[in-house]
């Protein structure tokens, strides 16, 4: 069974392509930097999201 994963991309001002992903059975969050002709690509966020966690601490600064 594949995992469902949600997948969205925008291009940034130079042009290269900023790529989110995110996968709902794990909650991992991927964010990715690709050079705009595919040459290259830079996952540099992989985070687990504690949705109850993030909740919590944005309630917290609202009060």
């Amino acid at each position: 069974m594949e995992p469902k994963i949600a997948r969205c991309s925008t291009k940034t001002k130079q042009g290269n392509i900023l790529s989110f992903s995110f996968n709902m059975e794990t909650n991992l969050l991927i964010i990715s930097l690709i050079e705009k002709s595919g040459a290259a690509e830079n996952e540099f966020i992989w985070r687990y999201v504690d949705e109850n966690a993030l909740l919590e601490e944005a309630l917290e600064i609202a009060q």
